[in-house]
């Protein structure tokens, strides 16, 4: 089974991405698996997605990098892996395509933070449908997370073609977040639905700022 580990982010996320990266490689040399690291995104314009839309190139390169490997994890640049005896194997099965976790607000949609493309036979038909889909989502924030989660609740053919796990493991928002100034702020933020604890895969510190997500691995993950 030969697996790809890839982070990254743009250079507004560069700083954070140092502070997170070493447990992605540590994790990717304990269990054999190949590790890469984007530090910028170029446009495809083949599949019609310019530097702006960094969700939908992650997602297809990650989906073009299945010529080479089976599975594909995605890390985002602010996530760290704090529980590394899991193996891609124990979050993957042989009928899904894509593998992520629900969202940390409710067990309603799935976040692709960080997920798992996997090839097999209905793995082409899935990006084809992708990137027909990802027309229409273009200039949403939620960008292939919008795309493929409308894949999976509107097109019942599809939806064999997803795993959707737990929180805990591709998806694991800690409680500490709800103190930074973005969340207090943002009236619109609930209550996080099983928060990271340190039996999860990985903790994933989203909807904050760089400068917040900085601060947050300091304190509390400086030795990952």
């Amino acid at each position: 089974m030969k697996t790809l580990i890839v982070t990254g982010s743009d250079s507004s996320m560069h700083e954070v991405l140092d502070l997170s990266v070493s447990s992605k490689q540590k994790y990717a040399f304990n269990h054999g698996y190949d590790f890469m690291c984007l530090r910028s995104f170029s446009a495809d314009k083949k599949c019609g997605f310019d530097s702006r839309h960094i969700g939908f190139l992650r997602a297809t390169t990650c989906f073009k990098l299945l010529r080479q490997y089976e599975h594909i994890m995605w890390i985002d640049a602010d996530a760290l892996i704090t529980n590394p005896n899991y193996k891609i194997s124990d979050f993957v099965n042989e009928k899904s395509c894509v593998t992520a976790s629900y969202d940390w607000m409710h067990y309603t949609t799935f976040s692709t933070g960080n997920f798992i493309v996997s090839r097999n036979d209905d793995t082409q038909k899935l990006f084809d449908m992708f990137l027909q889909i990802s027309r229409f989502w273009l200039n949403d924030i939620l960008q292939e997370q919008g795309t493929l989660n409308y894949i999976y609740s509107n097109l019942p053919e599809y939806k064999h073609m997803f795993n959707i796990l737990p929180h805990k493991f591709l998806n694991s928002v800690p409680s500490c977040l709800i103190n930074t100034k973005t969340w207090r702020e943002d009236n619109n933020r609930t209550g996080i639905v099983d928060p990271w604890t340190p039996e999860s895969f990985l903790v994933h510190l989203t909807g904050t700022s760089a400068s917040e997500r900085v601060n947050l691995i300091k304190e509390y993950w400086p030795n990952l």
